[in-house]
């Protein structure tokens, strides 16, 4: 069976009994490479250590994530991603997205991933002067704001679609100390309880919200294509972008969206850039439906500290 061939449920499902890609390359007949690289993509963490994945005595036991569906004829989902959010920092895209969720009412808000940030436990070295909180002081200052923006969403579902940085803390432990990796404090959906945990959420069967998916500039564009024209949502990139694509005329439009980041890029997390440009935006999206049909996606975009641009307006926050 080649890697395209396995599907991301087969392996969710094959991982409740292990996470080695050793084991589950001989499972499903590929190369312990290319099954490596398969868990990466979709966001599991695989064991690093070859001694590790021989200790199949000890799996991990919490209950797998896989795929959330809504059905939504009429209202809006407000999505957010890559908050990397930081103790004592409140970025502007963070003030204004409390400013705004009591006004768009959503039906759905979701944190399309990387909430987290987990410097401390990335491949990344401490930068000259920089302080790198713990992963506890991340995980307080995430407890924080995920709570504001819950409150802000009366009424509104709360999904949060894991992201690479998410499964940090997780992956780190899992590696490093396997026999703790299904204590609960290890599991996000135990930290955070108002939230719904899922890898990738799928609305009315033509649109997926996913933190990651194709790399590049091109990546929303491409991330629709590999799609087959479901309009696909991704945070990740950092980019803060629509780009819609058309087919034959009596198809509807599918749009790719970069969700952007709730962030500001020039926070000290980021100090890995070495102060080089990158083509990262602050903000976030607004998706709304009518009759059951996506329409254009409204972006709401940093201008300044302080200022957002939503609808032709330049509101203070």
């Amino acid at each position: 069976m080649g890697v395209r061939r396995v599907q991301d449920e087969a392996l969710v499902e094959a991982m409740k009994n292990t996470n080695s890609p050793t084991l589950l390359a001989k499972q499903f007949n590929m190369s312990v490479r290319a099954m490596t690289t398969r868990m990466r993509a979709i966001g599991v963490p695989p064991l690093k250590h070859a001694a590790l994945a021989r200790k199949t005595e000890l799996p991990v036991t919490h209950e797998a994530i896989g795929r959330l569906k809504v059905d939504l004829q009429d209202g809006r989902i407000v999505v957010f991603s890559d908050a990397h959010f930081q103790p004592g920092a409140v970025s502007t895209a963070n003030r204004a997205l409390l400013k705004l969720l009591p006004e768009l009412r959503p039906s759905v808000v979701v944190c399309n991933g990387d909430a987290l940030d987990g410097a401390a436990i990335s491949r990344w070295p401490k930068m000259f002067g920089s302080e790198i909180p713990t992963p506890a002081a991340e995980l307080r200052a995430c407890d924080e704001r995920m709570d504001e923006i819950a409150n802000a969403a009366k009424g509104a579902r709360r999904i949060w679609t894991l992201g690479n940085h998410d499964i940090r803390l997780h992956s780190y432990v899992q590696s490093a100390a396997p026999a703790l990796a299904d204590m609960e404090a290890m599991d996000l959906r135990k930290l955070f309880p108002k939230w719904d945990f899922a890898w990738s959420l799928w609305v009315n069967d033509n649109t997926i919200i996913k933190h990651r998916y194709r790399g590049g500039m091109y990546a929303p564009a491409n991330n629709v294509r590999g799609a087959l024209g479901m309009s696909f949502v991704t945070g990740h990139l950092h980019s803060l972008k629509v780009m819609p694509l058309s087919a034959y005329a009596d198809k509807p439009t599918s749009y790719g969206v970069d969700t952007g980041m709730l962030a500001e890029p020039e926070w000290d997390a980021f100090g890995y850039r070495e102060d080089s440009p990158a083509d990262w935006r602050s903000g976030f999206v607004v998706l709304t439906w009518r009759d059951g049909r996506l329409l254009w996606p409204e972006v709401v975009s940093v201008l300044s500290e302080g200022k957002v641009e939503f609808r032709g307006e330049i509101l203070e926050v």
